[in-house]
Parts: structure tokens; sequence; C-alpha cells
């Protein structure tokens, strides 16, 4: 049975290829593309600790506190967008994306943290994140280019939309 919440990707990790990434790869926010509530964990955590409502927060958008621990539920793109405006209006921290990271907790990006800690190196460990990303968030990429001693990791924005935020 096909279900619409999981899109076949292609990801690359690795050499970069010459020319733009062909359209047929690229996702658009809007075009239907879904986020793990695994990604959303850490800005609740966040809105929580600075004593603010996170239930009111999630209750417009149909989510609960107990529902972010449902880890095969996906939320549209679009929907998270939205979030995150009010989490930055809300807390009146434009860099809250910066401060979810320091609510993160062991076991909070489940498959792909495991498999990443599993990695011989930091580097394997990005381009297994390169490769896996579709698992958090199916609209976006990630690049890893090395040319030792250095590497980039990307995430091509697509120059149609916006940020997710306006965040200066």
């Amino acid at each position: 049975m096909h279900d619409s919440r999981f899109f076949a990707r292609s990801r690359r990790s690795g050499k970069r290829t010459l020319g733009p990434e062909p359209p047929s790869l690229r996702r658009r926010p809007d075009d239907g593309s879904t986020i793990s509530v695994c990604v959303v964990t850490p800005f609740a955590r966040y809105i929580a600790r600075t004593g603010r409502d996170c239930e009111a927060w999630l209750g417009p958008h149909g989510l609960s506190v107990a529902m972010l621990a449902e880890r095969d539920r996906r939320l549209p793109h679009s929907q998270f967008r939205a979030m995150l405006r009010e989490a930055i209006a809300m807390s009146g921290e434009p860099a809250i994306g910066l401060c979810a990271a320091h609510c993160e907790q062991p076991g909070d990006f489940d498959v792909l943290e495991h498999a990443a800690t599993m990695c011989a190196s930091f580097g394997e460990a990005l381009q297994l994140a390169a490769r896996f990303i579709a698992l958090m968030n199916d609209g976006i990429a990630m690049e890893l280019d090395v040319a030792p001693p250095l590497a980039a990791l990307r995430s091509p924005a697509n120059p149609d939309h916006p940020p997710a935020c306006d965040c200066g």
C-alpha cells in the first residue's frame, strides 16, 4: 500500500557533481513535504524551559506534548514553519533553533541519531546524516563536500522560498 507521507528521494553525499541539482530532486516546502515530530521536540522543550505554555503553542496545530512521543507522526512542512514563527514570537528569541539545539537530549532523533553514533568518525556520521536526512525532514537536502583537509556541509536553499523564519 502506498503512503503519500513517504517520498522516494535521492540523497547526495561524497563528491559534488558539476551543475545545479536537477529540479526533479528539489523539494519545495509547500509541495507535501513533511517533518518528523522528532524535530519539534527540542523546540517544545525550550519553550517549556523558558516558562511558557508549550501545550498552548502545540494545541492550535492539533498537537500535544504527549503526541511528540509518537515517533512515526509527521507534520506538513508548512505547519512546522508556522510553528517556528509562533515560537519566535512567543519566546522573543530570533535564534530559537540554536536555543532548541541546547535542549536536545539523547534519543531525540531516533534511528538516525543511533546510526550516526555508530559511525567510526564524525565525517562518516555527517555523510550518513546527509544521506538519510529525509527521515527527519523530507523537504530539505544536505550535501557533504570533502576536499581534504576541508569539508563543507551544505543545505541548498530554494530561491523560490524564503527561510522558515526571518531571524535576521
